[in-house]
Protein backbone atom coordinates (compact mmCIF):
# COMPACT_ATOMS: atom_id res chain seq x y z
CA UNK A 1 0.00 0.00 0.00
CA UNK A 2 1.45 3.23 -0.95
CA UNK A 3 1.79 5.96 1.59
CA UNK A 4 -0.07 9.14 0.97
CA UNK A 5 2.86 12.55 0.32
CA UNK A 6 2.81 14.73 3.18
CA UNK A 7 3.06 18.38 2.74
CA UNK A 8 6.49 18.70 4.82
CA UNK A 9 7.12 18.17 1.11
CA UNK A 10 6.49 21.59 -0.03
CA UNK A 11 5.71 23.68 -3.21
CA UNK A 12 8.79 25.54 -3.45
CA UNK A 13 8.42 29.52 -3.87
CA UNK A 14 10.13 28.66 -7.23
CA UNK A 15 6.54 27.49 -8.24
CA UNK A 16 4.87 31.02 -7.80
CA UNK A 17 3.21 32.31 -10.84
CA UNK A 18 6.20 34.42 -13.18
CA UNK A 19 5.75 38.29 -13.24
CA UNK A 20 3.97 38.92 -16.17
CA UNK A 21 7.01 40.82 -17.52
CA UNK A 22 8.88 37.91 -17.54
CA UNK A 23 7.08 36.49 -20.32
CA UNK A 24 8.06 33.06 -21.83
CA UNK A 25 11.88 33.82 -20.79
CA UNK A 26 13.82 30.42 -20.19
CA UNK A 27 17.25 29.69 -18.34
CA UNK A 28 20.12 29.13 -20.50
CA UNK A 29 22.20 26.20 -20.20
CA UNK A 30 26.27 26.45 -19.24
CA UNK A 31 26.97 23.22 -21.30
CA UNK A 32 26.17 20.96 -24.35
CA UNK A 33 24.88 17.82 -23.94
CA UNK A 34 26.97 15.38 -24.72
CA UNK A 35 30.50 16.67 -22.38
CA UNK A 36 32.74 18.39 -25.28
CA UNK A 37 35.36 20.25 -24.44
CA UNK A 38 35.91 19.24 -20.88
CA UNK A 39 32.19 19.61 -19.96
CA UNK A 40 30.42 16.77 -18.39
CA UNK A 41 27.72 14.43 -20.03
CA UNK A 42 24.39 15.96 -19.06
CA UNK A 43 21.73 13.29 -17.65
CA UNK A 44 18.59 13.06 -19.97
CA UNK A 45 15.45 13.82 -18.28
CA UNK A 46 14.28 10.32 -18.14
CA UNK A 47 17.78 9.14 -17.08
CA UNK A 48 17.64 12.09 -14.26
CA UNK A 49 14.20 11.29 -13.17
CA UNK A 50 15.21 7.36 -12.76
CA UNK A 51 18.87 8.26 -11.29
CA UNK A 52 16.60 10.21 -8.52
CA UNK A 53 13.32 8.06 -8.37
CA UNK A 54 11.61 10.83 -9.42
CA UNK A 55 7.68 9.49 -10.33
CA UNK A 56 4.46 11.08 -11.66
CA UNK A 57 3.11 9.95 -8.46
CA UNK A 58 6.64 11.07 -5.95
CA UNK A 59 7.94 14.51 -7.70
CA UNK A 60 10.78 14.75 -5.14
CA UNK A 61 11.93 11.31 -5.39
CA UNK A 62 14.61 10.48 -3.37
CA UNK A 63 15.35 14.49 -2.80
CA UNK A 64 12.63 14.62 -0.73
CA UNK A 65 12.16 16.38 2.53
CA UNK A 66 11.12 13.61 4.53
CA UNK A 67 13.09 10.82 2.49
CA UNK A 68 15.95 12.28 3.36
CA UNK A 69 15.58 13.17 6.79
CA UNK A 70 14.00 9.60 7.64
CA UNK A 71 14.52 7.40 4.53
CA UNK A 72 12.27 5.06 3.42
CA UNK A 73 11.60 3.95 -0.38
CA UNK A 74 10.71 7.01 -2.57
CA UNK A 75 8.29 4.84 -4.47
CA UNK A 76 6.08 4.12 -1.32
CA UNK A 77 4.89 7.87 -1.47
CA UNK A 78 2.34 9.16 -3.49
CA UNK A 79 1.75 13.26 -3.62
CA UNK A 80 -1.57 12.35 -5.95
CA UNK A 81 -4.30 13.24 -3.59
CA UNK A 82 -2.06 15.71 -2.13
CA UNK A 83 -0.69 17.91 -5.71
CA UNK A 84 -2.61 18.53 -8.82
CA UNK A 85 -1.09 16.93 -11.60
CA UNK A 86 0.35 19.79 -13.24
CA UNK A 87 1.99 20.87 -10.26
CA UNK A 88 3.41 17.71 -9.91
CA UNK A 89 5.07 17.80 -13.11
CA UNK A 90 6.26 21.47 -12.68
CA UNK A 91 7.80 20.36 -9.80
CA UNK A 92 9.66 17.13 -11.68
CA UNK A 93 10.82 19.80 -14.40
CA UNK A 94 12.02 22.57 -12.07
CA UNK A 95 13.97 19.56 -10.53
CA UNK A 96 15.85 18.89 -14.06
CA UNK A 97 16.29 22.15 -14.97
CA UNK A 98 18.21 23.12 -11.53
CA UNK A 99 20.47 19.99 -11.96
CA UNK A 100 21.11 21.47 -15.88
CA UNK A 101 20.66 25.23 -15.63
CA UNK A 102 22.75 25.72 -12.05
CA UNK A 103 23.71 29.04 -13.27
CA UNK A 104 20.20 30.64 -14.65
CA UNK A 105 18.88 33.93 -13.60
CA UNK A 106 15.19 33.07 -14.95
CA UNK A 107 13.94 29.11 -14.61
CA UNK A 108 11.80 27.12 -17.11
CA UNK A 109 8.34 29.17 -15.63
CA UNK A 110 9.78 32.95 -16.12
CA UNK A 111 10.62 32.90 -12.26
CA UNK A 112 13.80 34.60 -11.54
CA UNK A 113 15.97 32.53 -9.70
CA UNK A 114 19.17 34.69 -9.52
CA UNK A 115 22.08 32.86 -10.97
CA UNK A 116 25.49 34.02 -11.55
CA UNK A 117 27.94 33.06 -13.73
CA UNK A 118 30.34 36.11 -12.51
CA UNK A 119 30.35 35.35 -8.76
CA UNK A 120 30.16 31.40 -9.07
CA UNK A 121 26.85 31.99 -7.28
CA UNK A 122 24.45 29.09 -8.27
CA UNK A 123 20.18 29.51 -8.31
CA UNK A 124 17.70 29.84 -5.80
CA UNK A 125 16.46 25.85 -4.88
CA UNK A 126 19.80 24.06 -5.06
CA UNK A 127 20.35 23.60 -1.41
CA UNK A 128 16.52 23.60 -0.41
CA UNK A 129 14.32 20.85 0.78
CA UNK A 130 12.74 19.08 -1.45
CA UNK A 131 15.28 19.40 -4.19
CA UNK A 132 18.93 17.62 -4.99
CA UNK A 133 22.19 19.65 -4.57
CA UNK A 134 23.87 17.78 -7.63
CA UNK A 135 24.51 19.80 -10.84
CA UNK A 136 25.77 18.08 -13.51
CA UNK A 137 28.60 20.12 -12.98
CA UNK A 138 29.04 18.87 -9.70
CA UNK A 139 27.91 19.41 -6.27
CA UNK A 140 26.60 22.52 -4.69
CA UNK A 141 28.28 23.79 -1.24
CA UNK A 142 28.25 26.90 1.06
CA UNK A 143 31.12 28.90 0.92
CA UNK A 144 31.39 32.00 3.60
CA UNK A 145 31.76 35.26 1.71
CA UNK A 146 34.64 37.11 1.95
CA UNK A 147 34.74 39.09 5.47
CA UNK A 148 34.29 43.13 5.54
CA UNK A 149 37.45 44.91 6.74
CA UNK A 150 35.35 46.31 9.54
CA UNK A 151 34.33 42.66 10.66
CA UNK A 152 37.74 41.27 9.94
CA UNK A 153 39.44 44.14 12.32
CA UNK A 154 36.82 43.52 14.85
CA UNK A 155 37.40 39.81 15.07
CA UNK A 156 40.55 40.64 16.10
CA UNK A 157 39.82 42.74 18.69
CA UNK A 158 41.42 41.99 22.60
CA UNK A 159 39.28 41.09 25.76
CA UNK A 160 37.02 38.67 24.36
CA UNK A 161 35.17 41.16 22.21
CA UNK A 162 36.86 39.70 18.50
CA UNK A 163 35.80 36.16 20.35
CA UNK A 164 32.25 37.18 20.36
CA UNK A 165 32.59 38.78 16.70
CA UNK A 166 33.99 35.52 15.65
CA UNK A 167 30.67 33.67 16.94
CA UNK A 168 28.46 35.94 14.76
CA UNK A 169 27.03 33.91 11.67
CA UNK A 170 29.02 34.34 8.90
CA UNK A 171 27.59 35.14 4.97
CA UNK A 172 27.69 32.45 2.59
CA UNK A 173 26.80 31.86 -1.00
CA UNK A 174 26.39 28.69 -3.02
CA UNK A 175 28.94 27.47 -4.98
CA UNK A 176 29.99 24.41 -7.27
CA UNK A 177 32.64 21.88 -5.96
CA UNK A 178 34.47 21.47 -9.12
CA UNK A 179 38.67 21.20 -10.35
CA UNK A 180 37.13 23.97 -12.98
CA UNK A 181 34.12 25.31 -14.38
CA UNK A 182 33.51 26.38 -18.10
CA UNK A 183 33.75 29.88 -19.23
CA UNK A 184 36.13 30.94 -16.24
CA UNK A 185 33.00 30.54 -13.47
CA UNK A 186 34.50 30.83 -10.39
CA UNK A 187 34.67 27.63 -8.39
CA UNK A 188 33.90 26.69 -4.57
CA UNK A 189 37.80 26.62 -4.08
CA UNK A 190 37.99 29.80 -5.69
CA UNK A 191 35.83 31.23 -3.39
CA UNK A 192 37.33 29.57 -0.28
CA UNK A 193 40.80 31.34 -1.60
CA UNK A 194 39.16 34.63 -1.71
CA UNK A 195 37.71 33.99 1.74
CA UNK A 196 41.24 33.35 3.51
CA UNK A 197 42.28 36.35 1.61
CA UNK A 198 40.26 38.81 3.31
CA UNK A 199 41.46 37.63 6.64
CA UNK A 200 43.39 40.65 8.22
CA UNK A 201 46.97 39.31 9.50
CA UNK A 202 49.39 40.75 12.34
CA UNK A 203 47.97 42.34 15.42
CA UNK A 204 44.98 44.68 16.79
CA UNK A 205 46.46 47.66 17.21
CA UNK A 206 48.84 47.82 13.82
CA UNK A 207 45.45 46.87 12.30
CA UNK A 208 44.06 50.14 13.80
CA UNK A 209 46.77 52.10 12.96
CA UNK A 210 46.69 51.07 9.64
CA UNK A 211 42.85 51.61 8.95
CA UNK A 212 43.28 55.23 10.56
CA UNK A 213 46.08 56.22 8.35
CA UNK A 214 44.45 55.23 5.78
CA UNK A 215 41.39 57.22 6.25
CA UNK A 216 43.05 60.07 6.99
CA UNK A 217 44.27 60.12 3.76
Amino acid sequence: MRERGRRGDFIEPELAPAPVDAGAAVASTVGQQGGGGGIPDILSKEQFFEQNQITLQNPYGSQGFFTRLFGGDPSSIDYSSNIDEDTRRQIMDLAYDRYRNPFAKVNILGKEVFGDRETGEVRYGLDSFGSSPTTFLGDVVRVPLPKSPQRSLAEMAPAGLGLLVRMLPRETMKMIEAESLPGGIPTAAQGREKYEASKRTGNFLDNIKAALSGALK
